[in-house]
């Protein structure tokens, strides 16, 4: 990446992605693209930290559904640690700032959707990726700590590079078109997803029967194609 610098307000206040009735402007014949661009300013600069914020490796192409029902292609890719989708027209690198006007941002395999979510009952406004879409939604809040740098404790030891972590994901269900709520780490999830004794039985008895670990998001996956396939036979 450049290091060049641009005025994060500046390009925010000029950034709102917007549906346009012709073509976009960018080449979107390759999934990556490899080309330059002018990075956008953020509160860090990522250039000299070790790991990556960015859910995505490289800008990727994608495409953005807005709420009435247009679309409208881009390079893009979304900051974990910002909670922003970037995106790039003429070479330079933006922020979407008015994503409630954004039903759904398809990166690569990534779907997110900007929702209001409740986390031990406190609202958030973000994004989460979308891995399940039915009767009963399955999301997942992705997430990466930045650690700052530390000095070397003696002459013994080496300094400690600022960096970002990942964190571990937070796992969301929304049933019925409902706000996303937080699924607990333990059996009340299940619980609270299925509803009833009789669908939670089942529940365990698929996770059981085809050896799903509650703890892989690939196993939850499967979990909540089959509730929805319950329901969809009901």
């Amino acid at each position: 990446m450049k290091n060049v610098i641009f005025s994060l307000i500046a390009l925010v206040t000029v950034s709102g992605v917007q549906a346009q009735d012709e073509p976009s402007d960018i080449y979107l014949g390759e999934n990556l693209y490899m080309g330059y661009f002018l990075p956008i300013e953020t509160k860090l600069t990522y250039d000299d930290i070790e790991g990556t914020p960015y859910l995505q490796e490289k800008l990727t192409k994608g495409m953005i559904t807005f709420v009435d029902g247009k679309a409208q292609p881009y390079y893009m890719r979304y900051d974990r640690y910002t909670d922003e989708v970037e995106f790039m027209r003429n070479e330079k690198i933006f922020a979407i700032d008015n994503p409630e006007e954004v039903k759904s941002i398809q990166i690569g395999d990534d779907k997110l959707v900007y929702t209001r979510y409740y986390l031990k009952d406190i609202r958030y406004d973000g994004y989460l990726v979308e891995r399940v879409e039915g009767d009963c939604d399955f999301l997942v809040r992705k997430r990466v700590e930045y650690r700052e740098a530390k000095p070397a404790k003696s002459s013994f030891h080496l300094p400690t590079p600022a960096k970002f972590v990942n964190k571990r994901d937070q796992w969301f269900y929304s049933c019925s078109n409902r706000d996303p709520m937080f699924i607990p780490a333990d059996n009340t999830g299940m619980k609270e997803i299925a509803g009833s004794t009789e669908v939670y039985k089942k529940l365990k008895g698929y996770m059981k029967e085809n050896k799903l670990s509650y703890g892989q998001e690939a196993d939850m996956i499967k979990v909540f194609e089959f509730y929805n396939s319950m329901q969809a036979d009901e």
